[in-house]
């Protein structure tokens, strides 16, 4: 596909998108054209690292939308914009109520002048919007002028309070969220970034962490993260903790709360965590998670393994596309769905206490569990068993262990 094809049909896919936000989109793609004709590309080359563009605008639309519903700019610049409409509402109100009640006796210079009171009415609503707006944004964005290579220097170190969540939207960043001593949340932020505007605010108790652009962009020829930021809070924090990187590794650790983390391109590790849930998703990138204790974890990587090791589990569902598997509990305490599509799958456990689910379509799954393991063990779905030691399980258990393997061997072994 040739450059103009590209933009063409990627313009279309983008229609509804706001036309300033597709303009600069696009742009931020031309400059990859442009990076990748530098390395010896050629446009048809470029075009196939991008991808399809209508899978870009698909991506692109969900997130505007996500964006259109939760970013706290979008949410008050409406509201801004609805005082407006409203002022104006009653601008046109007052103007039918005179029209209606008007007689012979009203004179036209009052209808006027209620007219007149009524518009200054509404400009200076707009006006009072249009700088409260402005405030915010100047108040809440820094502007990096000290342009270096690859972008602008940033360095960010800033103290909050009151953090009660957080809400994390980088692009290009490693991120860590770790405890220290004292009752603040400190935000440290260095590096390079392609963008020289940062939101750091809070706004009812969350901590909002953003780039100036929340709409997908593309790193193709910058593998490396250029931005290291950690976030310092009070020795058992205990909230939601939201994040979203473009590319970068994500790191939890020695914190409580529920954790909703999503990284295109990066590793994801948690530790020693406690919380009541856990959604992890890495396009590309491993997912570990040790010394926790999570009720209920819902884990994936596209490519990359999942390793999770822990004193007891929850309800689990891991799944890693390209990769091998890895789970070891002394006690798994609820339903367990594990699967591995192309990749070894690797399960510990020395007491059961739920349905369990293992499989892969392309590798080994190996099981150890003690030889009179509480649960009815089902291998019928497996064409290759291999049972080094006998483990016999409960047949009378109301927990149900199923085994299975695509094309490779399922092994059972006892403990030692």
């Amino acid at each position: 596909m040739t450059k103009q094809k590209f933009f063409e049909e990627l313009t279309n896919a983008l229609m509804p998108v706001d036309p300033s936000i597709r303009a600069e989109l696009l742009a931020d793609i031309n400059e990859h054209f442009t990076e990748g004709a530098s390395f010896g590309l050629s446009e048809e080359e470029i075009c196939e690292k991008l991808g399809q563009p209508s899978q870009i605008a698909e991506q692109v639309l969900e997130e505007y939308a996500a964006n259109k519903g939760q970013n706290s700019y979008w949410r008050d610049a409406k509201g801004e914009s609805d005082g407006i409409k409203d002022a104006v509402g009653n601008l046109m109100s007052s103007i039918g109520d005179i029209i209606e009640s008007a007689t012979g006796n009203v004179k036209i210079y009052n209808m006027q002048e209620e007219v007149s009171r009524s518009f200054e009415d509404a400009m200076q609503s707009a006006k009072d919007a249009t700088s409260r707006i402005q405030r915010d944004v100047e108040r809440n964005m820094k502007d990096y002028t000290s342009r270096v290579k690859g972008g602008y220097e940033v360095n960010i170190d800033e103290t909050f309070s009151g953090v009660t969540g957080m809400d994390i939207n980088l692009g290009s960043c490693n991120v860590q969220v770790v405890p220290h001593q004292g009752p603040d949340t400190r935000l440290v932020i260095n590096g390079t970034s392609k963008y020289n505007y940062f939101v750091r605010m809070v706004q009812n108790g969350c901590l909002i962490i953003a780039e100036k652009h929340p709409i997908v962009r593309f790193e193709l020829f910058s593998f490396n993260p250029a931005l290291n930021a950690t976030i310092y809070v009070p020795a058992g924090f205990n909230g939601v903790i939201n994040s979203s990187l473009s590319s970068g590794n994500t790191s939890i650790k020695d914190i409580r709360g529920n954790l909703n983390l999503k990284a295109s391109s990066g590793n994801i590790y948690i530790d020693g965590h406690t919380g009541g849930t856990a959604n992890i998703r890495t396009s590309s990138g491993r997912i570990d998670i040790n010394n926790s204790t999570i009720g209920i974890i819902s884990g994936t990587s596209s490519s990359g393994g999942v390793n999770l090791e822990a004193h007891e589990t929850g309800v689990l569902k891991l799944t890693c596309s390209s990769g091998n598997m890895n789970v070891k509990a002394e006690k798994i305490g609820g339903d367990t769905q594990l699967t591995a599509s192309s990749g070894n799958l690797r399960l510990v456990a020395r007491e059961i206490s739920g349905n369990i689910t293992a499989r892969t379509s392309s590798g080994t799954t190996h099981v150890s569990l003690p030889k009179d393991a509480n649960c009815r063990i089902d291998v019928s779905k497996s064409k290759h068993v291999n049972k080094n030691i006998q483990v016999s399980g409960n047949p009378q258990s109301p927990y149900v262990l199923k085994l299975s393997a695509g094309s490779g061997a399922t092994i059972i072994e006892a403990l030692r």
